[in-house]
């Protein structure tokens, strides 16, 4: 459908304008936290963010109060930035989908190792 294609193109530019803005934000908690994804409503009046930490060190619950107090800044500049008659409100959410495949690859890692027969045993 042509509405489904109009939002996802919304939720990808919303995505790297909040991408570039995260930069400018000056809370050291929001500091190194990169845009994952970006779900945006039927409707367009809601979008759910998706972001994670570079530095795994990084405290969830820090990251997310930096976030939350970074909203109003983030959505006044979305504004400025993004042509759309109703600037969705923006919920931010923890992604820790890199964190996942990283326990996966080394848990494939550890399999094929230990599956690989030894030079001794040929």
């Amino acid at each position: 459908m042509a509405g489904d294609q109009r939002v996802r193109r919304v939720a990808a530019l919303i995505r790297r304008e909040l991408s570039t803005l995260f930069a400018q934000v000056n809370d050291p908690a929001v500091q190194g936290v990169t845009v994952t994804d970006v779900r945006l409503s039927g409707d367009m009046g809601h979008a759910r963010i998706y972001c994670s930490a570079l530095d795994p060190e990084q405290d969830d619950a820090a990251v997310k109060a930096g976030l939350r107090r970074a909203t109003g800044y983030l959505r006044r500049q979305l504004a400025g930035r993004v042509k759309l008659r109703i600037v969705p409100q923006l919920l931010f959410e923890i992604d820790h989908t890199g964190e996942r495949g990283a326990d996966l690859l080394q848990l494939i890692d550890e399999v094929c190792v230990s599956e690989t027969p030894s030079a001794s045993e040929q």
